[in-house]
């Protein structure tokens, strides 16, 4: 899913609908993702744009806020993916109406099962968690520094496994 974001992002794509129906995997046990109807497109690094689109639980703060954001928001989407492989619950409520969603991201902080891996939590957690000093949804997800990070991990997987993307024929 890494290295499928970086490759979006690095095209000027932001999914902004990232959730498990959207991961596909294919015989080779390769991920893919789908359904770019509420795709941004045209949107690179150090842009910004904004609508409130998405699936309620996935959506990152900032756009429930609606606020201008970028392509960090997927990375927000990737941390409840992740959240929810590892723990088997979503970390924000979800299941009720937007207005339920839009106080759970202000209110709740997520839960990690007891003796779940430490570098597991710090990872997800660098995706959807709230920062300390300030506790307003605009605060909570991912930063460029966790960006960087995400493009790391992307990299060494591409060189682990021998993958190279393709360029795009835009």
């Amino acid at each position: 899913m890494v290295c499928g974001l970086e490759y979006l992002h690095d095209h000027g794509v932001i999914h902004r609908d990232l959730k498990p129906l959207n991961i596909l995997r294919d015989a080779n046990g390769h991920i893919k993702i789908a359904d770019f109807g509420l795709s941004a497109v045209n949107v690179f690094k150090g842009e910004r744009t904004r609508g409130i689109v998405g699936t309620r639980g996935y959506i990152a703060p900032e756009v429930m806020e609606g606020e201008l954001y970028n392509h960090l928001v997927d990375s927000f989407s990737l941390g409840v993916i992740l959240f929810m492989m590892s723990v088997g619950d979503q970390p924000y409520y979800g299941q009720g109406s937007m207005q339920d969603y839009y106080w759970s991201l202000r209110e709740d902080v997520p839960v990690f099962m007891p003796g779940m891996c430490p570098h597991a939590i710090s990872f997800i957690e660098g995706d959807t968690k709230k920062e300390a000093d300030d506790p307003s949804p605009t605060s909570q997800g991912p930063t460029e520094e966790r960006r960087l990070q995400l493009n790391v991990m992307a990299k060494d997987h591409q060189k682990l496994y021998g993958l190279t993307i393709p360029k795009s024929s835009y």
